[in-house]
């Protein structure tokens, strides 16, 4: 692990401070889970997962990467 700093609102703080209590962690594991949880949703989101599982397509080919990663369609 690396150690950080940072600087936030105050109201950020506060939801922080608050929702450690509630949950009986940290601030820096709330921090941690959240960064976690904010990564794995861009990486879920980019136009590389789209193509994930393709080769378990019956009706999909090795010729529509394009088409799932640039929206392309290629000219036959």
């Amino acid at each position: 692990m690396h150690r950080t700093q940072l600087i936030i609102e105050d109201w950020q703080y506060e939801y922080l401070r608050d929702l450690s209590d509630e949950k009986g962690k940290s601030i820096s594991e709330i921090v941690r889970e959240m960064i976690s949880s904010f990564i794995e949703e861009e990486i879920s989101g980019s136009a590389l997962s789209d193509i994930c599982g393709i080769g378990e397509d019956e009706e999909g080919s090795g010729k529509d990467h394009n088409k799932l990663l640039y929206n392309k369609v290629d000219d036959d």
